[in-house]
């Protein structure tokens, strides 16, 4: 897969997007649970998307993340983008994983090509599971108040 790398996080671009209706990307991506992702697109989801079309590439212990499932929620609103919840035959570890939508070759199996009419910087998304697990990394710890009775001699 390429790189998803946002050249110098191009805001201008993500905004054209937004405003140009023949082409579409992955916005940003939520973490529902263990194993169901939910994709935001720029705009309305794709007609013929499958779940060859869904390929999920990173992992460190955890690989072969795949998609099993997906259903696409149509936002009844005009002007608010739809979603993908996408269901995983597993749960990944801490590490750095990929979702991106793909075009299929003619023999049906996905390629590293941007699912047709979308953005070559829009089509991936990265995330992590860590999301997930609570730490305690970087929190304000709990003020300990002390007794306020003084000993007197």
């Amino acid at each position: 897969m390429e790189s998803t790398a946002h050249i110098c996080d191009n805001e201008q671009r993500r905004q054209d997007l937004f405003s140009y209706d023949t082409l579409n990307g992955l916005d940003y991506l939520d973490i529902k649970n263990d194993t169901t992702l939910q994709v935001f697109f720029f705009e309305k989801a794709p007609a013929n998307l499958s779940l060859k079309n869904i390929v999920i590439k990173g992992g460190r212990r955890i690989r072969d993340l795949e998609a099993v499932d997906f259903e696409i929620r149509v936002a009844p609103e005009p002007d608010v983008d739809d979603c993908l919840i996408v269901k995983l035959n597993k749960t990944g570890d801490f590490s750095t994983y990929t979702l991106c939508l793909v075009a299929l070759d003619e023999n049906k199996r996905p390629t590293n090509t941007p699912y047709p009419n979308f953005d070559p910087r829009y089509f991936c998304l990265t995330f992590s599971f860590d999301l997930l697990c609570p730490s305690d990394l970087d929190c304000v710890q709990p003020e300990i108040c002390l007794p306020t009775d003084t000993i007197e001699p």
